[in-house]
């Protein structure tokens, strides 16, 4: 997880097929977040800032492993601490991975402007959420 503050109750795992059944038989990395005694939260200040006039898309890949409880998650776009956007609206059945999308469209004159952009993604409850992917496009 380069460039990324993990919380409590996280961590980098390597799942197996008996967890995510499509995972390769090498395994799969993903940052798990939360247990089954704490939630958890990865936190990381990308390299932009907020600009005019602009569409932010954050694709998050979220997933529930077949074999631990699945108590949900949320997904922010931050500026200055300052939650642009944000999203829980999928739901991946055990074993699988869903795509989370969160969109900012900042507008003319938003209040963050030039403020550095961060993500920041937590569990809720006491399960885990596994991810998978994160990418971030302006357009």
């Amino acid at each position: 997880m380069t460039g990324w503050i993990a919380g409590p109750g996280t961590d980098v795992a390597k799942f197996s097929s008996t967890q995510f059944p499509e995972a390769s038989p090498t395994g799969l990395y993903v940052a798990a977040i939360g247990t089954n005694a704490t939630s958890g939260s990865i936190l990381q200040t990308v390299g932009g800032a907020v600009k005019a006039n602009t569409r932010y898309t954050l694709i998050v890949s979220v997933g529930a492993p077949a074999d631990f409880p699945f108590t949900g998650y949320v997904v922010e776009l931050l500026a200055g601490n300052v939650t642009l956007a944000s999203g829980n609206r999928s739901t991946p059945v055990g074993g699988t991975f869903v795509p989370e999308e969160v969109v900012y469209e900042s507008g003319a004159n938003p209040a963050q402007l030039g403020q550095p952009l961060q993500v920041l993604i937590r569990s809720l409850g006491n399960g885990e959420v596994c991810i998978a992917g994160v990418s971030l496009t302006a357009n």
